[in-house]
């Protein structure tokens, strides 16, 4: 098979300088230097890229490096969209259920093909990216039980604002948030286990939610191995609708913004005190009832947020307010840059 990989780095740069940045990710495919080479399925997808990287510093009139690295992330051509990227990549398994696999290098490109073919991958398997760039750096991410406990706060802080009353212009909306919030976390409480054997975790279920350029429900469930209604219900809580074409997207209006927002703070606050975390969550609610507005997320404020340290078992339990500070500081910035590269 023939296939085209393109350098996301600036072309005008001799190769010992070509860092995949920022303003790379948002250069027009066409720009970008390529090659095109002949694939065969059973190649592996880090040797595929490394043949692709020594071609392309070959390219320019620049001379060459003896040899490029393997990359850290796989990038793929999606019609429509900046430069995607990701340092795990989403495979079927025998039962054409969806896995998480950061080993990616080592999967043959007709796992590529399968993914792409059942929806688990969007984009051009023909047209990928060498991704010139180290890793970004893990930040600190709700697990299971802290993302089911977190999420429960906001579907209750919904179900009480329905409750009081006060909410009727979008009282549909808010009661239908709550229920498949609701509904959502009961199947992710009964369906865990098995995703994490899988190399499950929320935010990889986030990211699947939003990787894809449109949901079929039934696709969905397949891939999840749940029913077409909790598919449904999962796709709703993390702020995806269904569109007039049958296909589940993340929403543009602003009540999708207000529900994905939310859920990227549950995914992003694990340790934090779960009473500050109920009024900002609540904050947030009030301000989009009061004006129809999802309030954009004030990173610096979050990361300043009070953090419950018996909910950190892996950490040191004492930390200087310096030490502390710094390193809210720090997370506040990956998390910025995280959302740059793969948010909304």
């Amino acid at each position: 098979m023939k296939i085209t990989v393109a350098d996301a780095t600036d072309p005008s740069l001799p190769p010992e300088r070509r860092i995949s940045t920022l303003p790379d990710f948002d250069r027009s495919w066409d720009d970008l230097l390529k090659v095109e080479m002949e694939v065969a399925e059973d190649e592996t997808l880090g040797e595929l890229l490394r043949r692709a990287g020594r071609q392309l510093d070959q390219l320019g009139s620049h001379g060459s490096r003896p040899e490029p690295w393997a990359p850290t992330y796989f990038g793929i051509y999606v019609d429509g969209r900046r430069t995607q990227m990701w340092n795990e990549l989403t495979f079927i398994d025998d039962a054409g259920r969806v896995r998480w696999n950061y080993n990616w290098q080592e999967e043959p490109y007709s796992e590529l093909l399968r993914s792409i073919k059942a929806g688990a991958l969007p984009g051009d398997p023909t047209r990928l990216y060498f991704i010139r760039t180290g890793g970004i750096g893990n930040g600190v991410v709700s697990s299971f039980p802290e993302f089911f406990h977190l999420s429960s706060i906001w579907w209750e802080v919904l179900k009480a604002a329905y409750d009081i009353g006060g909410v009727a212009a979008m009282a549909n909306s808010v009661i239908n948030w709550a229920e498949s919030g609701q509904r959502a976390t009961e199947v992710g409480e009964a369906k865990a286990e098995d995703w994490k054997s899988s190399g499950g975790e929320p935010f990889k279920i986030h990211e699947l939610i939003r990787r894809s350029t449109g949901w079929n429900s039934a696709q969905f469930a397949q891939l999840m191995g749940i029913s077409d209604g909790d598919a449904k219900a999962l796709l709703a809580s993390f702020g995806a609708k269904e569109d007039e074409d049958g296909k589940w997207r993340i929403g543009s209006d602003e009540g999708s913004k207000l529900m994905a927002d939310n859920m990227l703070l549950v995914l992003n606050n694990p340790y934090v005190n779960r009473e500050a975390f109920r009024v900002e969550i609540h904050r947030r609610l009030e301000i989009f009832l009061e004006t129809g507005q999802a309030p954009e997320i004030d990173w610096e404020k979050i990361a300043n947020l009070p953090v419950d340290q018996s909910l950190m078992p892996n950490l040191v339990e004492t930390l200087d307010s310096n030490t502390e500070s710094a390193s809210r500081s720090a997370i506040s910035g990956i998390k910025r840059l995280v959302n740059r590269l793969f948010g909304r």
